[in-house]
This record gives C-alpha cells, structure tokens and sequence, in this order.
C-alpha cells in the first residue's frame, strides 16, 4: 500500500470470492483510510506481504474489538 498518502484514498482490486456476495472477483473497492471505524463497517489491513478485507465487528464499547475473518486476498 506504498505510494499513497497516508490518509488519501485508494482502490484495491478483490482476488477470489471469499467475500461474496458484498464484493465478487474483480471488484474494485475503494479505501477511505480517514473513515471513521464503526460496527459492520469493511476495513482493509495489511497482513504479510499484502493486504486482506475484512468486516468490522465490534463487541462492546471498549476499545476491543474482533475482525470477522473472511479470507480474501487482495492486489493493488
């Protein structure tokens, strides 16, 4: 995800179908890294050489929160 500003957004293109229906093979997402965080909301974080998208699932009002795990890869 080099090559941005840190806080401008960016398009990320979706590998395989783990994330169907909401986004299919091919789909482009765009990123907005300076949206706020709320529950359901889909993130993007980097994870070993890439970067992986997932659904935002808050449990409380504390600061914990758990990342639904979908297993799609993504490219840039």
């Amino acid at each position: 995800m080099s090559g941005c500003a840190s806080a401008e957004p960016f398009a990320l293109q979706v590998l395989g179908n783990s994330m169907a229906p909401e986004f299919s093979e091919g789909c482009v997402v765009i990123v907005d890294p300076g949206a706020p965080l709320c529950h359901g909301a889909f993130v993007v974080a980097e994870h070993g050489d890439g970067v992986i998208l997932r659904q935002l699932n808050i449990r409380s009002a504390r600061t914990t929160f758990r990342i639904q795990v979908h297993g799609v890869s993504l490219a840039a």
